[in-house]
């Protein structure tokens, strides 16, 4: 139940709430060692942290999170907390670290199981290189992101895909 009162409070942007909750649940799940919800709450615990700015506790958390898929073997929530973790390292001016962390979730991310999170990463990896103003790499990723679409079908949200394609366009000079 309070795993899903912290659900609800993240989904009403309300982090500071989530977080109290989620830290209950994951204080729980240490001793009674239910290993399937033990991560999951330790992920949204760290994107709680991360909402609220708090970028050196997201981080502990994301890490406890992907340490634990590790243990349990769920890739799903490896490559979430990697994204995340790469979204940390962004926020935290580490680009390089970013960068890499991405990479590594859209390499991990099984096409068929995980589309949604291969996607995801390459939204990332698109808005990355966009910022850091690498518009050839931005244009790479975005396009990358197409084929993906082409041959998954997706109904991702495109905005960062196409604000990057824009950006690129209007770097090279070609306005139309």
């Amino acid at each position: 139940v309070w795993h899903l009162i912290g659900q609800v409070y993240q989904k009403l942007a309300q982090p500071a709430l989530a977080k109290n909750f989620f830290r209950r649940v994951a204080v729980i799940d240490t001793h009674t060692m239910d290993h399937g919800i033990f991560g999951r709450n330790l992920y949204q615990l760290g994107c709680a942290y991360q909402e609220l700015n708090r970028q050196d506790s997201a981080v502990y958390f994301l890490e406890a999170a992907k340490g634990h898929s590790l243990k349990v073997n769920d890739q799903k929530l490896w490559v979430q907390s990697q994204l995340a973790l790469a979204q940390s390292a962004f926020s935290n001016q580490n680009s390089q670290q970013a960068l890499g962390l991405a990479e590594a979730a859209f390499q991990k991310a099984d096409e068929e199981r995980l589309a949604e999170l291969k996607f995801h990463s390459l939204s990332l990896l698109t808005r990355f290189y966009a910022e850091m103003k690498d518009h050839q790499r931005a244009f790479l990723a975005a396009s990358q992101a197409v084929e993906f679409e082409r041959q998954w079908g997706s109904s991702y949200d495109w905005q960062m895909i196409y604000q990057a394609l824009g950006m690129t366009y209007l770097y090279q000079s070609q306005t139309d």
